[in-house]
């Protein structure tokens, strides 16, 4: 099957060859032309050549000899020999222009910054012209696809050079309307100034569509939301709106004045082509109603309208527009070139890139002075047109002003009640970020938020540093900053809320760091509010060990106030309502305080007393009975004259000035409850001033191998404990209260054994996990201290003895400290633990006061610690008295005879030494000397004691001696005892003797009996 189509193909191409071939032999015949010119036959047959043809078909068919190259040059050489003449002498030449070269048969002329364009000549005759080759932009585009380096190329195409080509040979050869004559001969036309005039016109045109594009290109990519393009109708200027906001109003409180409106877009920069003229505004361009520019039809730009004069002149213009040289070179040229003619027929018309920045009145909520504005270096370039790079300059200098305006409202912005709102320098300043400024608002601390404004869409950004936990505070920041951009009014009074917002957190979070309870509320009734003042936030610290009292840091405009509170609960029905009341309210300078102890200073001025347990404080100038009355606001502090306070943020507050804030209002409230305490007992008081510091009493030890009761060595372990703790500052300019024993102990017993004043001073209140404790300080009067005995040259030996936890005694210097673990009770506990130790302290003060009221001169104190008093109540016989549950254990025993107490005690104690003391025989009437104690009689029975103690010395003393040669012969005569002495009762003795062995069988021996007894 396939054979047969190609055998059918092949005969079908064989019958189309036949055809052909017929049709070629049909044409062939019509082509036999007769030839009748028998003469042309015959010179082409002889010569060769057609030497009879006509002129019209040799020049039209007979290929010319080509020119050599030096014939070539030789006719470039005579045109641009004409064109060079026609340029030095007749053509008048813009100086613009005046940059040609003549090269290749045409003439180049050469506008820096605007075109190079190259014509020729017509011919060498006299009315020969200019004709257009070919034009050339000088100017420079940006790398980049925004940019129109593609889409605008220097060289236009040849379909446009043609074009311009036609519109040039019409400018050319159409000259301006001219006068009649006889004027008309008296103007020189000017065909290259219309060139000039024409091509410089459009290249300021072609470069200003190139900024069109450009403006364009933003809007696609990117910056369509923020920014309007509107282009005008003649196409020589366009208008750029920048930082465009969206509408949409924005809701007011009430009674709140509403502020001015913010345009919706925050200004507009015009870029036009306009002329340069004497009275040349940025106005023209857009007032402008010229037809709309177009490429192709220019010859319209740079004719002069009819019947307008001619000044052969130079203008205004000229002088503003041309350099000294150049006016002088068209000055020159036109006097050579006008061959006594008045003026040419047309004048240079100087045109230029006018770019126009408005910023609009109120944008972004600032107004701005136009002197604020910096308009230089606004201009473009041709070298480089970059509108983006324009754009964003005056962008970034705007924002700028912006900034400066903020920081320059900020120092005198202030509230209704003239209050400024940021009245130190350090809290709003102004910084540099990036390319631009910033705005940085000191929160607190090191905390602190910067805000900038970005260029490209005229919002205000928040951006927060100096914390680390301002990560977790990104949503904040993110709603502040969505609320400044659609108020932007509001800015410096958001930015002064959020700096209070932040030292309210910042307080808060350093508060709980240090266990310390904290509320941003308290339940208070609007009227209590009041009593804060205007504020911006108030954040409440409760005091430990205190639930009902409060620090109350208030946020105000000058910074940070502190207030003591109370709150109480309303009652209704005797039930709680859940509504608090300040019950008690008072101001805290805290600022006389705050790192008051890094200034070093150990002085304290003001009008408290040094404390003197020794002195009554109803002599002197202080009257008793009543408590000084301090200045308003006063904290109880004094400060030296010469503090200097240290600089500080007003809105801060670091971990230790809060720990010391705490402490000190807990001294405070624990002095109140104090002071109502003893208001409550009509008791009058005074602040005194504290002792500074000054060196610890050293706390003994027990030696080794000594026995120390339990209760004895914890109470020494609390109170060596409580020396080592860490302070406050604060403790040496706090002042402590003073009263009189005879008022506080009145009706107590032994109040006569006290020194003229008892000290009540609070502690623990530095310490933030233990409570508020009291100690009572008082020195006994008639016991004398064992630390400096007279006559003594050794060195002091003093110690802290402690009978109970909350009792110390200080042998030194006598003082007993009662420890009250409760404020409020601190009264109560102290009368009740002095009446335990007054029972010791009463038989001490008797026996102190025997040497001069007795005259017992040997009758001396050898050992005192509130529960057991020891001394020497004849020569070298000592009787040790204890007091424990009320019931008086009797101890007798005999000490060393020396004189100093000092010696005396240590006598006492020295075990290797006791051994050799002799016995003291008062021991075996013990039992019935205690019965001679009498509570309600306690000081006479104390004489009466000493009185029976030193009457009855002698018999002991004589009963002891004849036991002890009784015993001595009994042991050398192997015998037993014939002497036995036996107590009966207080100063009756029974002597039993015998003359055989004593207690012997009623056979061998009679015993004897003989009662000693004394009679008062």
């Amino acid at each position: 099957m396939n054979i047969a189509a190609f055998l059918r193909t092949q005969g079908e191409q064989i019958i189309w060859a036949t055809k052909g071939l017929h049709s070629v032999q049909d044409e062939s015949h019509r082509m036999r032309v007769r030839n009748p010119d028998l003469l042309t036959a015959l010179d082409v047959l002889t010569t060769g050549n057609y030497t009879r043809l006509a002129s019209i078909h040799q020049e039209t068919f007979v290929k010319k000899k080509p020119l050599t190259n030096k014939e070539v040059a030789g006719i470039f050489a005579q045109v641009e020999d004409v064109m060079r003449m026609r340029l030095l002498c007749k053509d008048i030449v813009p100086v613009e222009m005046g940059r040609w070269r003549i090269e290749g048969g045409r003439t180049f002329f050469t506008v820096p910054r605007r075109f190079e364009t190259s014509l020729i000549m017509t011919g060498a005759q006299k009315d020969d012209i200019w004709a257009f080759v070919h034009v050339e932009f000088l100017f420079g585009v940006p790398e980049g696809e925004r940019k129109g380096s593609k889409e605008f190329p220097k060289r236009p195409p040849k379909a446009f050079s043609d074009d311009l080509a036609f519109q040039i040979r019409d400018i050319i050869m159409t000259p301006p309307s001219l006068p009649d004559a006889p004027f008309a001969s008296a103007v020189v036309d000017a065909p290259l100034v219309r060139v000039y005039n024409f091509l410089l016109l459009l290249s300021l045109s072609y470069q200003l569509e190139i900024l069109m594009f450009q403006a364009t290109q933003l809007l696609l990519h990117g910056w369509k939301d923020h920014l309007k393009l509107s282009v005008a109708i003649n196409r020589k200027s366009f208008t750029v709106k920048y930082w465009v906001r969206p509408p949409g109003g924005t809701a007011y409180q009430a009674g709140i004045p509403v502020p001015p409106a913010v345009p919706w877009f925050g200004g507009e920069v015009t870029v036009s082509i306009v002329p340069v003229t004497n009275s040349s505004t940025s106005t023209a361009a857009s007032q402008s109603t010229s037809r709309s520019f177009d490429p192709t039809n220019m010859m319209g730009s740079s004719k002069r309208p009819p019947n307008t004069p001619i000044n052969p002149q130079s203008s205004s213009t000229e002088k503003e527009f041309r350099s000294p040289a150049d006016r002088i070179k068209a000055e020159v040229q036109r006097r050579l070139k006008l061959r006594g003619a008045s003026s040419v027929s047309d004048e240079v018309d100087h045109h230029k890139f006018d770019v126009q920045w408005k910023p609009q009145p109120n944008a972004m909520g600032v107004v701005l002075t136009p002197s604020a504005l910096d308009h230089s270096g606004l201009e473009i370039d041709s070298d480089c047109l970059d509108f983006e790079s324009l754009l964003t300059r005056v962008l970034r200098r705007h924002a700028d002003v912006i900034m400066d305006k903020h920081l320059e409202n900020a120092k005198t912005l202030a509230t209704s009640d003239g209050a400024i709102l940021f009245p130190h320098p350090d809290e709003i300043t102004l910084t540099q970020q990036g390319e631009g400024k910033a705005i940085r608002v000191q929160l607190s601390g090191n905390q602190f938020i910067v805000i900038s404004m970005e260029a490209e869409s005229g919002r205000y950004i928040v951006n927060e540093s100096g914390d680390l936990g301002g990560a977790t505070r990104g949503v904040r920041w993110k709603s502040c900053q969505k609320h400044i951009n659609q108020t932007p009014m509001s800015f410096l009074e958001l930015c002064w809320r959020v700096r209070h917002a932040a030292t309210i957190e910042n307080i808060e979070t350093r508060a709980n760091l240090l266990g310390i309870h904290t509320f941003r509320q308290r339940n208070l009734r609007a009227a209590t509010l009041t009593q804060f003042g205007v504020h911006t936030g108030v954040v409440y610290l409760q005091l430990a060990d205190f639930p009902q009292h409060y620090v109350a840091i208030i946020s105000s405009h000058a910074g940070l106030k502190f207030a003591l509170v109370e709150l109480q609960e309303h009652l209704e029905y005797g039930m709680g309502t859940g509504e608090y009341y300040i019950s008690d309210f008072g101001w805290v300078q805290a600022e006389k305080f705050f790192q008051l102890y890094s200034q070093g200073k150990n002085d304290v001025q003001g009008d408290e007393m040094d404390i003197d347990l020794t002195t009554d404080l109803a002599e002197g100038k202080v009257l008793s009975g009543q408590k000084r009355k301090r200045p308003q606001g006063d904290v109880g502090i004094r400060l030296p004259p010469d503090h200097v306070p240290a600089t500080r943020d007003p809105l801060d507050l670091s971990v230790q000035e809060i720990r010391d804030l705490h402490a000190y209002c807990r001294a405070r409230v624990a002095h109140t409850l104090i002071e109502s305490q003893l208001k409550a007992r009509n008791i009058p008081y005074i602040h005194v001033r504290p002792p500074l510091s000054g060196p610890r009493l050293p706390i003994p030890k027990a030696p080794a191998g000594s026995k120390v009761p339990v209760a004895q060595q914890k109470a020494l372990e609390t109170l060596r404990r409580r020396q080592l703790i860490s302070k406050s500052p604060l403790e040496a300019y706090l002042p402590i209260l003073s009263v009189r024993s005879s008022d506080l102990l009145a009706g107590a017993a032994a109040a006569e054994a006290a020194m003229p004043n008892i000290r009540i001073e609070p502690i623990e209140w530095w310490s933030l996990d233990k409570d508020c404790m009291v100690n009572t300080s008082v020195q006994l009067k008639y016991v004398q201290p064992l630390d400096q005995p007279r006559g003594s040259k050794g060195a002091p030996n003093g110690k802290i003895i402690c009978p109970s936890e909350n009792i110390s005694y200080d042998t030194r210097t006598s003082v007993i400290t009662f420890l009250s673990r409760k404020v409020s009770d601190c009264v109560d506990e102290f009368l009740k633990e002095w009446a335990r130790v007054s029972k010791v302290v009463v038989i001490a003060r008797q026996i102190s006061l025997m040497p001069d009221k007795k005259g017992w001169k040997d009758v001396r104190i050898l050992s005192f610690d509130l529960q057991t008093v020891e001394f020497a109540y004849c020569r070298d016989y000592s009787l040790s008295i204890t007091s424990v549950d009320g019931i008086y254990r009797l101890s007798f025993s005999r000490c060393s005879p020396l004189s100093s107490n000092e010696e005396s005690m240590k006598m006492s104690v020295d075990t290797t030494n006791a051994a050799e003391l002799q016995r003291n025989a008062h021991q075996d009437c013990a039992k019935f000397a205690q019965e001679l104690l009498k509570d309600d009689r306690l000081g006479a029975s104390v004489f009466e004691l000493v009185g029976f103690l030193r009457n009855t010395v002698n018999v002991v003393e004589m009963l002891d001696m004849l036991e002890e040669e009784e015993s001595v012969r009994s042991i050398s005569a192997n015998q037993g005892s014939r002497f036995d002495v036996l107590v009966k009762a207080t100063g009756w003795w029974r002597i039993r003797y015998s003359l055989s062995t004593l207690f012997a069988s009623s056979e061998e021996a009679k015993s004897f009996a003989l009662d000693v007894r004394l009679i008062k």
